[in-house]
């Protein structure tokens, strides 16, 4: 089978390599040498997590090199070929699978970390989620008038959803605890009071 691959360099000599047939599928390697080896055993990988079979034979073409400034896979910023074509429903559908098998991996390997491996594993946890919703939001082109009153709209609608649901059950107890330090300690009603303080404090005197 074959496969295509664009390849980003970091600052420190480390590469990564997505798969354009694989949306999702990265392959890391300490030096550009080594990627080429390594992109093959990685697209086994990732077809066998999400129950794809495996090819006998793996042919891989490099379509685009870029380098990247920063040393960790994280700050990668590519825009390979395959993201400039419209993301179709079954794409999409394709999409969202790899994204339920994997929070189902992610929620039953937090719900097994022992007591030792706990504390850093939530913190994995809770920069999953905030990375998440910050991706999710780079799909509004806040560019636009008409991009940032959808986006504002978006973030007000999950807010909202979030704080109705809180409220409800409210009883007044901190959820910084476990976080940390030096964690703030948070409340349903210090959120809230700070949502709509902020807000104001972006706006010109009424």
């Amino acid at each position: 089978m074959r496969f295509t691959a664009s390849l980003e360099t970091f600052d420190d000599g480390s590469c990564l390599g997505w798969i354009h047939e694989l949306p999702g599928c990265a392959v890391g390697a300490r030096h550009r040498t080594e990627i080429e080896r390594a992109l093959a055993a990685g697209i086994r990988r990732f077809m066998a997590e999400t129950g794809e079979p495996s090819p006998e034979r793996i042919e891989l073409a490099i379509a685009a090199e870029t380098e990247v400034a920063g040393s960790s896979p994280e700050a990668t910023a590519a825009l390979i070929e395959p993201d400039r074509a419209p993301l179709d429903p079954i794409a999409w559908a394709r999409m969202a699978h790899r994204l339920a098998l994997s929070r189902a991996r992610l929620l039953k390997q937090l719900a097994n970390a022992d007591a030792a491996d706990a504390p850093a594993f939530r913190d994995v946890a809770r920069h999953v989620g905030m990375i998440e919703l910050l991706l999710a939001a780079q799909t509004f082109d806040t560019g636009t008038t008409e991009g940032l009153r959808h986006y504002l709209s978006w973030t007000r609608s999950v807010a909202m959803a979030r704080l109705t649901e809180a409220a409800a059950t409210d009883c007044g107890a901190a959820t910084g605890a476990g976080q940390p330090a030096p964690a703030e300690s948070w409340t349903v009603g210090k959120v809230a009071r700070r949502l709509v303080w902020h807000e104001r404090l972006h706006l010109p005197p009424a």
